[in-house]
């Protein structure tokens, strides 16, 4: 593929005649009435030729850009496209449903003018004339498109390139929706094209079809993080403290605070949840409301599924084989994505036997199943942790139930490797909330006092106001805890080294398998 490079102070001087020949060409091509990038609206956004039909413009300064196909009915009525910022899965592709719209496409794209004198960051903002419809960003992806976006390309020679993840061993490539029209784009660059074809329509569409917009994936002002699950999902505050060590930092929407909330009952697999007029819930719901309501009214971006190894082996399933927790979180899983959002394993069981080492499997076998990419390995932490440093207590010795301080600490780096997909080592608070173990209940007149006084006092955030009273015992002891430098670090290695081991092994499946 041959480039054409120009100097940078010149770049769009050069870009307008280009996009001036482009026009002139596009006005062959387009049908009369075409969608538009908003260019005085667009920030560090200059307007390129056809690359696909031509030599390709380079920049170091500016982001790059050109009007492709416009007014294209899909014949199949609906439309492929990736998920924001998880770029190297083409797999795991989303299904717009167009009936009839047209569609009008747009490429985004830097590629250097200088090659091979390092690394360039740009930021950009881009603006459309009508509503944005989905993504793609790989080359595969624009393989599959071009029949119908650059129908007949004479000048491009199947290049390899791709925006990048985070996991990708390059830093994130960002692209952050706005609004439903506009993005930020936060991109680095070094030799290779990063490139991005946004589809756009300006007819009416199916709701379903705006799934990008509603879900507000990246682009939300804030990413709802809800749990699903019994006192191993709310102790210590998981939620929060979840919520806290990955604010602003999620790898699926960056750059957004993050707000913890938890669903659920006490002692209960989920599954019990679709049971027959189940209203046995303690937190999370409103009166009447069921936990599907709740996810299909408030849409929450990420939805964290407590799947626990004993019950996927068939504890407390009447059926005594585990089917009925398989089905359960498989139709969440559907339910969470109909509304836009997406699931998350939190893989529990704190034993050391068989049974639970089974039951990981069976876990790992579900998540395949479900297409699942944020696993939170926390019992698979635990088992190599039992294995090396059997002198580190991860439960407190009167409490076998519950994740004990340490047990808490490996589990919140566990999550911070799965939703950020980065290392949690160094940068997790040695210093932490925790609940107490074993709390007694007080006996005397003078011990109940104390404790309704220390309630009363107590000044619940907002996470915790959302939770019952009786939890406020354990919260209002204001506890802490504080783990050494060097178990610190051990903990978040063993949880950053099993996130990466399984999160490849998943990944390896599922390209295997869809």
């Amino acid at each position: 593929m041959r480039r054409l490079h120009v100097p940078p102070p010149a770049v769009s001087i050069i870009a307008r005649r280009w996009a001036a020949a482009a026009l002139v060409v596009g006005a062959l091509m387009l049908p009369p009435v075409a969608a538009e990038i908003v260019w005085d609206k667009s920030v560090n956004v200059a307007p390129a030729p056809n690359f696909w039909y031509g030599p390709i413009l380079g920049s170091d300064t500016q982001i790059l850009a050109f009007v492709e196909k416009q007014g294209v009915v899909m014949p199949s009525g609906r439309l492929e496209v990736q998920r924001l910022n998880q770029w190297d899965d083409i797999e795991g592709m989303d299904t717009r449903e167009l009936g009839g719209a047209r569609i009008d496409s747009h490429m985004v794209y830097f590629d250097k003018a200088t090659k091979g004198l390092g690394r360039v960051t740009l930021s950009a903002e881009v603006e459309f004339s009508d509503r944005i419809v989905g993504f793609v960003a790989d080359d595969r992806l624009f393989a599959v498109t071009n029949p119908w976006f650059a129908p007949n390309p004479t000048h491009q020679e199947a290049p390899r390139w791709s925006l990048e993840e985070k996991s990708s061993g390059t830093p994130l490539d960002v692209v952050t929706l706005l609004s439903p029209t506009r993005i930020r784009l936060q991109w680095t660059n070094e030799s290779a094209t990063d490139a991005l074809r946004v589809f756009t329509s300006r007819d009416a569409l199916p709701a379903s079809a705006l799934q990008v917009t509603a879900s507000g994936i990246t682009g939300a002002a804030q990413a709802r993080l809800l749990f699903v699950g019994s006192s191993s999902a709310y102790w210590n505050d998981l939620p929060r403290e979840v919520a806290k060590a990955v604010d602003y930092q999620l790898a699926m929407h960056p750059n957004v605070p993050v707000v913890p909330e938890i669903v659920g009952r006490s002692g209960s697999d989920i599954r019990v949840y679709l049971e027959p007029d189940f209203a046995r819930y303690e937190y999370g719901v409103e009166v009447g409301q069921t936990f599907l309501d709740k996810l299909r009214v408030e849409r929450p971006e990420l939805v964290v599924l407590m799947t626990v190894a004993r019950f996927i082996m068939g504890d407390n399933d009447p059926t005594g084989t585990g089917d009925l927790h398989r089905a359960a979180i498989t139709r969440y899983c559907a339910e969470i994505r109909a509304g836009g959002g997406e699931p998350v394993f939190y893989e529990v069981g704190w034993g050391r036997g068989e049974r639970e080492t089974e039951g990981r499997e069976r876990i790992f076998e579900l998540a395949v199943a479900n297409r699942i990419r944020h696993f939170s390995p926390c019992s698979s932490a635990w088992a190599r942790v039992y294995a090396e440093r059997p002198d580190l207590r991860l439960q407190h010795p009167k409490d076998s139930v519950h994740p004990g301080d340490l047990g808490h600490y490996l589990n919140v780096a566990c999550f911070y490797a799965a939703l950020t997909q980065e290392s949690p080592v160094g940068r997790l608070p040695r210093t932490f909330w925790v609940w107490p173990h074993g709390l007694a209940k007080p006996e005397t007149a003078a011990e109940r006092a104390a404790e309704a006084a220390r309630i009363a006092a107590f000044q619940p955030d907002a996470y915790q106001s959302r939770l019952p009273k009786s939890m406020h015992g354990h919260m209002s002891m204001n506890l802490t805890a504080t783990v050494d430098v060097e178990t610190a670090r051990y903990l978040e290695t063993v949880a950053w080294e099993t996130w990466q081991a399984l999160d490849h092994r998943l990944k390896r499946r599922l390209a295997a398998e869809h």
